[in-house]
């Protein structure tokens, strides 16, 4: 082979090279431009005061004359539901520092031998909750836990009062009577906790705040550490009290606000789309149709 054909092919492959990166680029350029231009769009929107348009509505392939209407609609709350998310995410930053803190102040009337005690106590109540199904699970496998200890309290009573009754039936008769009323107590007792128990399911979830004052328990706390411990329960039972109420009053007032939003954006809806959205909300780990972008809830 010739000089002057090396080199040709030389030229030649370097002309490809060329070729194809610069096809290569062109292309990841024109990706680039799409991804901005879309970012640009929403920012535009911004910037504009428009609010954003959420993930669950842009699927609807929507018209340009539905995204302007949606966005007219979801404007009209959009400050008082930004200003109630602000209000509800601090009210709840609250919460967790008032629970951490009220433990820490229980923690502290604590003879420091025992604090391990108290802190296996916290620890194995954690464990059931978080081997749980749920919240509700857990409430209710307490609830069933505690019914049992009692039921197991009241048949050791009953016990002892019919041992009782048996040594001084020869002394007096009147005893077998009481004895027959007490079993008769304890069985329709027994048989409102069994169909208690049957109930353990609930049809709504409750949140529950658990005071760490039950892990103090059986502590040896001086007459002045126990007054200590009453004292901070009370106090932080109080604030929390109040923290939760504002939490649920918020909490309504935002499923309230999305609620009214989510209709009146149906209403720009063809039948269709309507369909496709209804299909989404069956499943609740589905994407809803959400007002409020992820974004703005955190």
């Amino acid at each position: 082979m010739t000089r002057t054909h090396i080199t040709r092919t030389i030229t030649t492959a370097v002309c490809c090279l060329l070729v194809t990166s610069m096809a290569v680029a062109q292309q990841d350029t024109q990706e680039r431009s799409g991804r901005q231009g879309q970012a640009d769009d929403r920012q535009t929107q911004q910037n504009d005061g428009l609010p954003e348009i959420p993930e669950a509505l842009r699927n609807l392939d929507l018209s340009d004359q539905q995204t302007q209407e949606i966005q007219k609609a979801m404007q009209q709350d959009n400050e008082k539901l930004e200003q109630a998310w602000r209000d509800f995410n601090k009210q709840h930053a609250r919460a967790i520092e008032l629970e951490a803190a009220w433990l820490a102040a229980v923690r502290d009337t604590i003879p420091e031998n025992e604090q391990r005690k108290f802190d296996q106590q916290r620890m194995q109540d954690r464990e059931l909750e978080k081997n749980s199904t749920g919240s509700s699970h857990g409430q209710a496998q307490r609830r069933k836990n505690r019914r049992a200890d009692q039921q197991e309290e009241g048949k050791d009573r009953a016990t002892s009062n019919r041992q009782d009754d048996r040594k001084s039936r020869s002394e007096n008769s009147a005893n077998d009577d009481q004895r027959s009323r007490t079993d008769s107590e304890l069985a329709e007792r027994q048989k409102r906790d069994h169909k208690s128990a049957q109930m353990d399911t609930p049809d709504f979830v409750v949140i529950t705040v658990t005071s760490p004052e039950r892990y103090a328990h059986g502590m040896n706390q001086s007459g002045q550490q126990q007054d200590q411990c009453t004292k901070a329960c009370q106090e932080y039972k109080q604030e929390l009290t109040s923290v939760w109420q504002q939490l649920h009053q918020l909490h309504a007032e935002l499923v309230q606000i999305e609620a009214d939003r989510v209709q009146n954006i149906e209403q720009h809806l063809t039948e269709e789309q309507l369909t496709e959205l209804h299909q989404d909300r069956e499943q609740p780990s589905r994407e809803t149709a959400s007002t409020t972008p992820r974004s703005n809830n955190r």
